[in-house]
């Protein structure tokens, strides 16, 4: 074999043994934890004070699309709700699972956003809130910048420019995701809202921690602004 062929070969060996040792840090960085983890109780209370009345969304009453019939991608078992709208000026909770990977629809929350509706994101007691990579606490829904190795695997992570455990939200039909934290506005997005925390693809088998996420859609239209943006 020339040696200018057999560099190349090298340095592409190298260059996939060091993503591999990368990987194998990280998961024995995170194994190194203490197993007494103590999940947070997640604030209803707060939650029905303010609307005794305030339902969960995969139980809002008046379907206004059918679920898809093809099983979710990586998540055969998962049984796909019926897709539900809000009415102006109401609200609706939805627990976010750390562990489920966005491809998996179990962080679906059978909330069908209106194509040119506004709806306001909020966290009750978001700045007490504690979710687990592994042994490694992180504040949500902002999430944090993670140890070393965490930050030399930045490129892994599912949305590269925001923070490890950033409270993600998504739409079935638009093309974008977004980071929210509590008071944020989703506009523009349509189809079933989904709500995930940025992690690595292959990583969210070690994730701990839920989420409570109250949505409440707005009064009035987002049309003249969607298509001023061009973003469906």
């Amino acid at each position: 074999m020339p040696i200018k062929t057999f560099c190349l070969h090298t340095r592409s060996g190298l260059a996939a043994l060091s993503i591999g040792a990368l990987a194998l840090l990280a998961g024995c960085g995170s194994n190194g934890f203490d197993e007494h983890r103590i999940d947070q109780p997640l604030p209803f209370a707060s939650v029905w004070e303010t609307d005794p009345r305030m339902p969960p969304c995969r139980n809002l009453p008046g379907n206004v699309k059918p679920a898809p019939r093809d099983p979710p991608k990586g998540n055969p078992q998962f049984e796909v709700p019926l897709l539900h709208g809000l009415e102006e000026g109401s609200s609706c909770w939805f627990v976010v699972q750390s562990g489920v990977h966005p491809e998996e629809t179990g962080n679906g929350t059978g909330l069908m956003l209106v194509p040119n509706g506004a709806y306001r994101i909020f966290v009750p007691e978001a700045a007490s809130r504690t979710l687990y990579d592994k042994g490694r606490k992180t504040p949500a829904p902002q999430g944090d910048t993670g140890s070393l190795i965490a930050r030399l695997m930045g490129s892994m992570k599912i949305t590269k420019k925001e923070n490890w455990f950033a409270l993600m939200a998504t739409a079935s039909e638009s093309r974008h995701t977004k980071h929210v934290l509590s008071g944020s506005r989703l506009a523009c997005m349509a189809g079933e809202l989904s709500l995930h925390v940025n992690d690595a693809y292959h990583f969210y088998g070690n994730n701990f921690g839920n989420l409570l996420v109250v949505i409440k859609r707005e009064s009035g239209s987002t049309e003249m602004l969607c298509s001023a943006t061009g973003v469906p």
